[in-house]
């Protein structure tokens, strides 16, 4: 069930909220299913609604945050990109008068950072939940292209209209006959594939539902035709499936085991993904040339970057652009290094602070988006920061049985129940409090 709490009996401060939860779902929704925001035209609405029932509702939220975040989120999310924007109308290199302050729009949708944690909404829950959606946009599109060749063309040409997916028969890194069906939401199949491989390597209730939703997404992503998809999804599959090993037959004999999973993957599949004349590849690597050539004659860009929304030309398209799949050297192109690091930094934070809260789907997750981001753009977009604010959430305040759309935690073994039972008794006992409840 989906948790809505706030709303039981019927009064303004109920309503208000459940006009908050509403437009935080269609606002995920807008996200998944249109990152381009080209189909619904529903991003900024439902932004805005957002914001605007947030702002009348303060006072009314009992989670506060923190005087330390708010100075974060505000600077990241308004007062840097602001500043970077104006650099970039300095510069004059805005192609396009519809370009103007887009990276700023998108930054600005990590204010969700202090609604969802002053409302105690679980966003990486609802992501998880409606995850299925992006899933099935996928298959049909596999199946149309096998089965209903006119309902293909016409999904290929939607997809180049809205700009939304990409779709190619003829791309087939795996040599098996895929082709690609690329959603552009499709790497955040990763989180709903760590949620349920954790749920499925653990004891209890649902276990073969968790394995079958495990094999939907791992198959999703496989039909994605992307590269990092594919590595991403193994890589999760493969910490979860060690894990599960090794609380079986012991550490080392799972080492060993992933040690040979690892050499027989690089012994047959490296040589292909990473072969340098295939088209992906090879864009990429013009594109790096292209990043090198624009360092290498403004030198001042490694200091300060370009500004938002400014364009450069790249060899990779043989054209100017504002962006490439490769976020981190855009970001670098845009902001410069010191503050390219320091967002990385933030990134790195965030991961490592939720995995030593042990919230290993999530963080497993979020880590693997966060490396699969190297080559993929949605990272610097406002589909992405919204993966981004719902970590940064269970960061800051973790999610309960109590918070608005939670879905409940994996069981613990009970060789983890001890494990952190013993972590937990002398942290409580240093504190003089009372025995935590680790379950």
């Amino acid at each position: 069930m989906i948790n809505l709490t706030g709303f039981a009996t019927w009064s303004p401060r109920a309503a208000s909220r459940l006009l908050l939860l509403a437009g935080i779902c269609l606002l995920t929704f807008a996200a998944l299913i249109d990152p381009a925001d080209e189909i619904f035209h529903l991003k900024v609405p439902a932004f805005a609604l957002v914001m605007l029932v947030w702002i009348l509702r303060r006072g009314l939220a009992r989670p506060t945050v923190t005087p330390a975040t708010w100075i974060i989120v505000i600077t990241v999310a308004m007062v840097i990109p602001a500043l970077w924007s104006m650099l970039g109308l300095a510069h004059q290199n805005i192609h396009g008068p519809d370009l103007m302050f887009g990276l700023f729009k998108a930054f600005l949708f990590l204010l969700l950072v202090l609604v969802i944690i002053t409302e105690d909404i679980d966003l990486a829950s609802l992501l998880i939940r409606m995850s299925p959606l992006v899933a099935l946009l996928t298959f049909v599109m596999v199946i149309a292209s096998f089965v209903f060749p006119p309902v293909f063309a016409a999904l290929y040409a939607f997809s180049l209209e809205k700009n939304n997916a990409i779709i190619s028969t003829s791309r087939d890194l795996l040599g098996i006959g895929l082709g690609q069906f690329y959603y552009k939401t499709s790497c955040l199949l990763i989180f709903p594939l760590s949620w349920y491989c954790s749920r499925a390597t653990q004891p209890g209730p649902g276990r073969l539902r968790s394995l079958l939703l495990c094999l939907l997404y791992g198959a999703a992503l496989l039909f994605s035709g992307a590269r990092a998809n594919y590595l991403g999804g193994l890589f999760i599959a493969g910490f979860f499936f060690i894990g599960y090993l090794g609380r079986k037959i012991g550490r080392v004999p799972a080492l060993i085991v992933a040690l040979a999973a690892v050499i027989l993957f690089t012994s047959v599949l490296a040589s292909k993904l990473a072969n340098p004349t295939e088209t992906s590849n090879s864009i990429k690597l013009r594109h790096v040339q292209s990043y090198e050539q624009e360092f290498n004659e403004h030198p001042s860009i490694l200091l300060w970057g370009q500004g938002a929304d400014t364009a450069y030309y790249t060899e990779g398209f043989r054209d100017w652009t504002t962006t490439t799949e490769l976020s981190y050297l855009e970001l670098v192109r845009i902001f410069g290094v010191p503050m390219t690091a320091l967002f990385i930094v933030g990134l790195a934070a965030l991961a490592y602070k939720i995995l030593r809260d042990r919230q290993y789907a999530v963080g497993i997750a979020f880590v693997t988006y966060l490396v699969m981001s190297g080559s993929n753009p949605l990272l610097v977009s406002s589909t992405g920061f919204l993966a981004v604010c719902a970590v940064w959430k269970e960061a800051e305040s973790t999610s309960t049985g109590k918070s608005a759309f939670h879905l409940s935690a994996p069981p613990l073994s009970a060789h983890r129940r001890a494990s952190r039972r013993a972590i937990a008794l002398p942290e409580a006992a240093r504190a003089g409090g009372p025995e935590p409840d680790v379950l």
